[in-house]
């Protein structure tokens, strides 16, 4: 991954650990593929000063994690009861709804479908493999962050 595909806040996994984006930095302003030694750096809630004990955290050295009902739950995505592997989200602050469905097929990226409550019309706007995508999309629609729910 590149630092152009993460945001702040977005959930990553470091060494098998778990944490999640506080800043990321970049030398590469243009995104200019030179070879002259773009380096792109990241900072987590458990690496602050971006330092490691191995020295820089290195974008590179963020795995994205794989998209899993266990975090579908965390985020507040329930699911629909009456299809297998479908999951609903409805933020009625911003006043729509994100259904998932036909979840892991083939390649493992679940389809994301967008609606208004109330609406019977499904558009499908994102197909989802990690995280980080799923918390972006979040944001691209309403503005906020898309965190682990409080007792989840």
């Amino acid at each position: 991954m590149r630092a152009r595909d993460y945001r702040i806040g977005n959930y990553v996994s470091i060494r098998d650990e778990v944490q999640y984006i506080i800043g990321i930095e970049s030398n590469n302003d243009w995104n200019v593929e030179d070879g002259l030694g773009v380096y792109e750096t990241i900072r987590t809630n458990l690496n602050p000063m971006n330092m490691s004990k191995d020295g820089l955290l290195y974008v590179s050295e963020a795995e994205p994690i794989v998209l899993a009902e266990d975090w579908l739950e965390k985020f507040g995505f329930e699911p629909i009861h009456e299809a297998k592997d479908e999951f609903r989200f409805t933020d009625n602050e911003n006043g729509f709804r994100l259904e998932l469905s036909e979840y892991y097929k083939k390649d493992g990226r679940a389809v994301f479908y967008y609606n208004l409550p109330g609406s019977d019309n499904h558009t499908c706007i994102a197909y989802c493999k990690y995280v980080h995508q799923l918390q972006n999309l979040y944001y691209s629609l309403s503005g906020k962050e898309l965190t682990i729910k409080s007792g989840v």
